[in-house]
């Protein structure tokens, strides 16, 4: 601003209106705008000013996004193999957030049936089309996860938990005590 002590009008319009007004200051002005009444979408903020004489300067205007809402859960989290399986390499596999800016999902990998205990930090999957993620376990145990789907925006979602996978690579004890008695074995 270029008027000392005149006050800088602002302005936000879409669905509804925001508005504040700011002191120029040394040439500088900040202002807060209460955004809840817009929709979620592209508004635009426009700045005005007039000088001492009424002369009104040109409104700067910009354009904003507004977008505060979580993007939808990846959906139908379970397993490629079937439960039990006999080895720590195992594949998750989901249905990825139906959600048009989904931008980032997020693998947390827990080692109960109920993801509650963490099993290392997020594994970053990146935005791939694939809904597959390969996973090495680390021994025998019953493994779950959950997805964190993150939109551009940078709000958040996480599933729900996946079905329980239980890893048994042990291989059970051979009988012993083996007798024989005429006509069976026992």
């Amino acid at each position: 601003c270029s008027e000392d002590g005149r006050t800088v009008s602002v302005t936000a319009t879409h669905s509804a209106t925001a508005s504040a007004s700011a002191t120029c200051t040394s040439g500088a002005w900040t202002v807060s705008l209460d955004l809840t009444a817009l929709d979620q979408d592209t508004f635009t903020v426009s700045a005005n000013l007039s000088d001492a004489a009424g002369n009104a300067a040109t409104p700067a205007t910009r354009n904003f996004d507004k977008d505060t809402l979580p993007p939808n859960a990846a959906t139908s989290l379970g397993w490629s193999e079937t439960t039990p399986f006999n080895s720590l390499h195992v594949v998750s596999a989901w249905t990825k957030s139906n959600s048009g800016d989904a931008a980032v999902q997020k693998a947390q990998y827990y080692i109960d049936s109920s993801c509650t205990t963490a099993d290392g930090p997020n594994a970053d999957i990146g935005s791939a089309t694939a809904q597959v993620y390969a996973v090495q376990t680390p021994g025998d145990g019953t493994y779950t996860y959950k997805i964190t789907t993150i939109d551009a925006a940078g709000n958040e979602t996480v599933s729900a938990c996946s079905s329980a996978m239980t890893i048994d690579t042990t291989a059970p004890v051979a009988p012993t005590n083996l007798a024989y008695q005429w006509g069976s074995l026992s």
